[in-house]
């Protein structure tokens, strides 16, 4: 519900265009900046910190990112594909149902935001200083090495994950007319995609990172 309620509103914005600002900006040129992101992420499926049979680690890891803008009837929409690595593990030691061991995830997906961008502060720079980028995300898993030992439960691990997206953005640092520098944190909270005997309750087994890093625009 929350992901169509997204498309509903970019789409909304996306026609938010009158026939007034139409016939006022048709002549208006689509701007385009490039953007390209590299930095860590956090996260991959979450687990339920609630039940003492399971325990959960994430390591951090790198991603990286293009994501192009476009100002279409003065509204910024970006778009893009990121890749992003992880490696979690979870442990289990549960007497009762015989499950003593640990599985090891590693593995890597490409994910495809769509966002509306609130430019603030334009004052500064006609583009905005600060951008709030609000949108879904969709992700696909390319690859996975996933290691057991002990006795582990049964699982089913999902390839598709599509979900809101929250993010901010600046790039403060003129480096000529083309380049500029900053930095970016995005947050995604994506639908279920991993599956045991204790992926009980609602968001346990979800996908959710936060990635953050430098970013390079290009002009």
């Amino acid at each position: 519900m929350r992901s169509l309620f997204l498309i509903i509103l970019l789409i909304y914005l996306l026609l938010g265009c009158s026939t007034t600002s139409k016939v006022e900006n048709r002549n208006q040129k689509i701007i385009t900046t490039h953007d390209i992101q590299v930095g860590l992420n956090w996260g991959g499926i979450i687990e339920d910190a609630k039940i003492d049979a399971v325990t959960g680690a994430t390591k951090s890891s790198i991603n990286i990112g293009y994501h192009p803008a476009f100002n279409i009837c003065g509204k910024m929409i970006e778009t893009g594909i990121d890749f992003l690595n992880y490696s979690q593990s979870f442990t289990y030691f549960d007497n009762t149902n015989n499950y003593d061991g640990k599985r090891e995830f590693r593995y890597a997906e490409f994910r495809l935001p769509l966002t509306y961008n609130f430019q603030l502060f334009r004052d500064n720079n006609n583009e905005g200083l600060l951008k709030i980028k609000l949108g879904i995300s969709s992700g696909y898993r390319i690859y996975e090495n996933i290691k057991h030992s002990g006795e582990t439960p049964d699982y089913t691990f999902d390839k598709f994950s599509i979900g809101p997206t929250l993010g901010l953005s600046t790039t403060p640092f003129k480096l000529n007319n083309k380049l500029k520098l900053g930095i970016y944190i995005d947050f995604v909270r994506a639908s279920k995609v991993y599956k045991d005997y204790y992926t009980t309750t609602n968001e346990v087994g979800n996908m959710s990172n936060l990635k953050f890093g430098i970013v390079l625009k290009i002009k």
